[in-house]
């Protein structure tokens, strides 16, 4: 008798220090439309909350040395607290013998996004699920404790498909000129004005083609003139066109 009853107590003694297990599936939606999509190397990350410390006063020659044993405190906390776990075929996971207190559960996945999450594990005594809220990266892990929690096991949805390729824009007119850009634009008109002068010119009486003769000489004048530096010729023929000009004038 002495015997069943130091079993009994054993087994609830080991109950209420034994942790909590956690369960979630990931189910296949319109953006994850199988779960082999995912690959094998998903993964479930558990990020342990450090508890928040009481105000300790301290004055300021130890206050550097408070602050490096937090951080390392908080280093050893994570460490110890922080959980991982793969997501299998069917896309099920599992955490077990969860130590009470609360977690941020993340999905790392190289073709989906997921959402995150709070996760709080109650006191076993309690006998209550975990509780899960949806949480925002960014917004406090505080605030988000007023929001409705969610059912345990937890199912998951993908948000988003991660695309690592773009469509390449289609060919086009408007697209070779954006490519080419002024220089573009000019050749295009360049080439333009090769085909169309001659039949301009075509339509021209004999006067009209002779002074557009005489015009295109003049500009030819002034860029080799340009081109080799000689500002006084460019002068000259400046002035010789007016001549002839106002003789054009009188003539007529």
């Amino acid at each position: 008798m002495l015997s069943l009853l130091l079993v009994a107590l054993t087994t609830l003694l080991s109950t209420a220090l034994a942790g909590q297990d956690f369960r979630g599936q990931i189910q296949p939606n319109a953006e994850l439309g199988h779960l082999l999509n995912l690959g094998p190397n998903t993964r479930v990350l558990l990020h342990a909350i450090p508890p928040e410390s009481p105000n300790v006063a301290a004055d300021d020659a130890g206050s550097a040395s408070t602050d490096n044993k937090e951080s390392s405190d908080l280093a050893t906390f994570g460490q110890r607290r922080d959980r991982s776990t793969l997501v299998a075929v069917d896309g099920s996971f599992i955490f077990r013998d969860l130590a009470q207190g609360a977690y941020t559960l993340e999905i790392v996945s190289r073709t989906h996004s997921f959402e995150q999450y709070r996760i709080d594990i109650l006191d076993p005594a309690l006998g209550k699920a975990p509780q899960i809220r949806i949480f925002t990266p960014g917004t406090s892990l505080v605030s988000i404790l007023s929001a409705n929690p969610i059912f345990h096991p937890l199912i998951l949805h993908s948000t988003k498909r991660i695309d690592y390729f773009t469509e390449a824009a289609p060919l086009t007119i408007g697209s070779l000129i954006g490519m080419g850009g002024p220089m573009m634009i000019l050749g295009l008109v360049g080439m333009g004005m090769v085909f169309l002068m001659p039949k301009l010119t075509a339509t021209l009486d004999p006067d009209a083609q002779k002074e557009l003769a005489e015009s295109q000489k003049r500009i030819q004048k002034r860029f080799a003139a340009v081109q080799s530096g000689d500002v006084s010729s460019l002068l000259s023929n400046d002035d010789q066109a007016k001549k002839n000009q106002e003789r054009g004038k009188a003539a007529r």
